[in-house]
């Protein structure tokens, strides 16, 4: 599952940011790609998907707005799963 290596990426690239916001300067661009990947592959995310696609969102509403290019990124990932986050309300409470 190509998701899953890649939502795997992306945690580890969120790591630093995680343990300190000001790392997100110096750490932005790896996240960016990771979000990139997914973004290519939501269309692949089957709708009862329910181990890494609720990780990866919960990833993206840690992100800091800055810098503005990787919070663009971010929403678009979130649009382009639309079709799950229909199915999964629950997250958006």
């Amino acid at each position: 599952y190509c998701v899953q290596q890649v939502a795997g990426k992306l945690q580890e690239e969120m790591a630093p940011i995680m343990q300190d916001p000001a790392a997100t300067q110096r750490c932005w661009r790896g996240v960016e790609a990771c979000l990139w990947a997914i973004r290519s592959m939501a269309s692949l995310v089957p709708e009862q998907e329910s181990l890494v696609v609720p990780q990866v969102m919960h990833m993206i509403l840690q992100l800091s707005p800055q810098p503005p290019q990787l919070r663009v990124t971010a929403n678009h990932v979130i649009g382009k799963l639309a079709r799950w986050v229909r199915s999964h309300q629950e997250l958006l409470q």
